[in-house]
């Protein structure tokens, strides 16, 4: 894991001499979790067949190591240094695209459980490679996609020993379209999660066979469908499904649009004379859009309204955005209604201002009252650098 880190540094200053870079910094403090800092970074580099991308973030959460800190805490990580590394190929009928990911976890971070073990585990470091492509030809259009992961733990036995645990998954998907139409594909999807234990309790797989439909209606009415049936393990008792999406997009001008989103899925058992119902949910949102800056920036009012009704609960959110000269200010809440809702109220606040054309500096407030974790109450403060 040091070799790698090692490496990213390396490759970091001779890729940031050649490329476009963004960083930011924010600093936070919270009331019930105290002190936090947090560093983000984005390099690119593009040519006329390669895409290098460095993604970087980190947190550092001095207040951890005090005694006061406690395991309720909403946070699971609270120190630790991610690098993500992606190398993209493309050319007019494919995209091929590898990554590397690395993370170190330092510090005090909040133990978590693993499915199955005994015993609580605190992340020590972990390592993700990856591979996704896409090809097109004619009417057909492929993407495969396969990732592994691992990371390692450390626990204390009931002897107050100290071990380590490695876990590890390995997880791949396909899709392969064939276009019937102008706007009509049809398709087939095979998925397959294996976590690499002795036993395969947790493994599954997925195939699904279906339709998808995206056509502009009109000059306002865009709409994408997606409907499909399939077979699944996840639970040898119900291993049929039937899922489906639709999503309408209004745009009416400039100044009004509205989104309509429609899910809804089905089980059925093995004599397929049982259908439960799994997620479905549906959702309206309504945006109006104020004004617009010389950088296309968009001074909006969004209010939409969303009922999940395997859990029974309404989302309702509104989002102000708008932008007086060089200030960006931004207010969002959300109230959410039902006895199973995850929280009761969430709110946002944020101000940005640049002070230079590469330098912008932010301050944002979050509240948010949750039913089983501690409240959020957080001030934080940011700095954003482009190059």
């Amino acid at each position: 894991m040091k070799k790698y880190f090692l490496f990213i540094i390396l490759f970091l200053i001779a890729q940031i001499l050649y490329a476009e870079v963004q960083l930011s910094y924010d600093f936070t403090y919270d009331e019930s979790e105290g002190v936090s800092h947090r560093i983000a970074s984005y390099i690119t580099t593009l040519s006329q067949s390669w895409l290098i991308e460095n993604i970087t973030n980190g947190s550092f959460h001095p207040e951890a190591d005090k005694e006061k800190q406690n395991d309720d805490t909403q946070y699971y990580l609270l120190n630790y240094i991610r690098n993500k590394i992606i190398a993209s190929h493309f050319s007019d009928n494919y995209i091929i695209s590898a990554y590397l990911s690395g993370e170190y976890d330092f510090g005090k971070n909040i133990k978590t459980n693993i499915a199955g073990l005994p015993y609580q585990y605190t992340l020590q470091h972990g390592l993700y490679p990856g591979f996704r492509a896409n090809y097109t030809y004619s009417n057909l259009e492929t993407d495969l996609s396969v990732d592994y992961d691992s990371k390692k733990f450390r626990y204390e036995t009931a002897d107050s020993t100290e071990e380590y645990y490695t876990e590890a998954n390995v997880q791949g998907r396909i899709k392969t379209s064939l276009s019937l139409s102008n706007p009509l594909k049809a398709y087939f999807e095979a998925y397959h999660y294996n976590d690499l234990n002795e036993s395969s309790q947790f493994d599954y797989s997925q195939l699904f066979a279906g339709l998808s439909f995206d056509k502009k209606l009109n000059h306002i009415h865009y709409l994408s469908m997606d409907v499909a049936g399939g077979y699944s393990d996840i639970d040898s008792l119900f291993p049929y499904t039937f899922r489906s999406e639709a999503r309408l997009t209004s745009k009416f001008i400039h100044n009004w649009m509205m989104v309509t989103k429609l899910s809804y899925d089905v089980w059925a058992n093995k004599e397929i004379d049982g259908i439960y119902v799994g997620k479905h949910f549906a959702e309206l949102l309504v945006q109006k859009n104020f004004s617009f800056t010389p950088n296309n920036e968009v001074s909006k009012l969004q209010l939409s309204a969303a009922h999940y009704f395997l859990n029974n609960y309404t989302l309702l959110k509104t989002k102000l955005e708008f932008y007086i000269k060089k200030m960006m200010f931004s207010i969002s809440y959300r109230r959410y209604i039902g006895k199973n809702s995850p929280y009761d109220n969430k709110f946002i606040g944020k101000i940005c201002y640049p002070i230079f054309s590469n330098v912008r500096l932010s301050y944002s407030y979050h509240f948010q009252d949750n039913h089983v974790i501690p409240e959020v109450n957080a001030h934080s403060c940011g700095i954003d650098v482009f190059f």
